[in-house]
């Protein structure tokens, strides 16, 4: 049996639910986009994303350890993961995008403010919210009040390419491990259904 034949027979022995469990995680980054949660860069970063997730849930569906306890750890390791992902997007997503008035899109922050702010900054009459001390993001709507809302006049562009990096990276990996956990959940019951012993045939007595 080719490799193709072992994946195509997953779905085989779960059936429906298996082939909706691989669409959804196909699907699930597409429908994340809408959430609000979605970084702001790259463009298209859903599609691929749901990419991705496919082949994870391919290699899943192909190489998890056929026993018990392997996918007792892939399944619990996968949760786990996607949940720290999740917050960690969650988290990212709130100290570092937001929005302002008359800008279309949401803004990305950064996390080292540039030369002109910091000497901004260090003047005897600064105002209370420019503080050197906290410069990731610090206080970002006076920052944006007095930048005109563009974020490139008070962060380091290094530092605003990082943050994107890190949302970019936390996003794929967060539907990434949720391919892995539904993944290994699916084949770990397929497995299950194709174990179980058929039912005996029915005895007939002979006519006397």
């Amino acid at each position: 049996m080719s490799a193709l034949d072992d994946f195509l027979a997953i779905f085989k022995k779960f059936g429906t639910v298996g082939a909706l469990a691989a669409s959804g995680a196909v699907i699930a980054p597409i429908i994340g986009s809408a959430s609000g949660l979605a970084p702001p860069w790259p463009k298209n970063l859903d599609f691929v994303t749901a990419t991705l997730s496919f082949l994870t849930m391919a290699m899943i569906f192909q190489f998890l350890p056929r026993t018990r306890k392997g996918y007792a750890r892939v399944f619990i390791g996968g949760t786990i993961a996607f949940a720290a992902s999740l917050l960690t997007q969650v988290y990212l997503h709130m100290r570092f995008v937001t929005t302002a008035p008359g800008i279309e899109g949401p803004l990305l922050l950064g996390c080292e403010w540039k030369r002109d702010i910091l000497l901004l900054a260090n003047r005897p009459d600064a105002h209370e919210a420019l503080d050197p001390r906290h410069q990731c993001p610090g206080d970002y709507r006076y920052l944006l009040e007095i930048s005109g809302n563009d974020p490139s006049t008070i962060w380091t562009a290094a530092s605003i390419d990082n943050i994107a990096a890190m949302l970019a990276l936390t996003w794929i990996l967060m539907f990434v491990f949720f391919a892995v956990a539904v993944g290994s959940f699916v084949v770990f019951n397929a497995g299950r259904k194709g174990k179980a012993k058929p039912a005996a045939p029915a005895s007939h007595s002979s006519p006397e």
